[in-house]
């Protein structure tokens, strides 16, 4: 994903920031109506998460790499909820995602790479040490 999001970077037209901007946007209500009714559902933060890891691949313009992520998202649908539930990673995958989309906005191919995989790697730890 870090080559996906520098070929956002690079690629990424006014239409497919918008689907960005969309996704940040609908994961932010999502957060405050978390806060807001005390509800602990994630089913809806996660599906948001997977619509802004494929609006990056799309943003990418790379067919091969939408085609990969969309058939991988899916295995992580459950493990995305635990995390978010669990962890309370809500706040720092927003923090994430926006500094992953900051980067795409302003063309910084090797910012954009550098926020996904701090990203991903920040997700990685903390699946590892919820085990």
């Amino acid at each position: 994903e870090t080559t996906t999001a520098c070929l956002a970077a690079q690629r990424a037209n006014s239409e497919t920031l918008e689907e960005l901007e969309k996704v940040l946007l609908d994961q932010n209500e999502q957060i405050a109506h978390i806060r807001r009714s005390g509800e602990e559902n994630y089913d809806r933060l996660a599906l948001l998460d997977a619509a802004f890891h494929m609006a990056v691949a799309s943003a990418s313009g790379n067919d091969l790499m939408v085609e990969v992520i969309s058939h991988i998202l899916p295995a992580f649908n459950q493990s995305n909820k635990a995390v978010l539930y669990v962890t309370g990673q809500m706040d720092t995958m927003a923090t994430e995602h926006h500094s992953i989309v900051a980067a795409i906005q302003t063309g910084d191919c090797a910012a954009a790479a550098q926020a996904m995989r701090l990203h991903i790697q920040r997700v990685k730890e903390t699946v590892m040490a919820e085990r």
